[in-house]
């Protein structure tokens, strides 16, 4: 899938990283590249769903992150 927003810090229990798409839905990035751990970078990325067996976060749908462009 094809994702195409802002990147977003959430501070949540230890903190997480994730994309608010021009839709306003919600991606939480699951181990994302250094790159996009910057607050507020205008991105597209090719994502895949995660798996996670549990999750300390309820915020976004996890994806892994399988490329990426940086468009700021």
């Amino acid at each position: 899938m094809q994702i195409t927003g802002k990147t977003t810090y959430q501070n949540i229990a230890v903190g997480c990283w994730g994309i608010i798409d021009e839709q306003g839905q919600k991606w939480r990035m699951v181990n994302p590249p250094a790159e996009l751990q910057r607050n507020g970078l205008h991105v597209r990325v090719e994502a895949q769903p995660a798996e996670e067996s549990v999750s300390i976060f309820m915020w976004g749908k996890p994806i892994k992150i399988t490329d990426f462009s940086i468009l700021d």
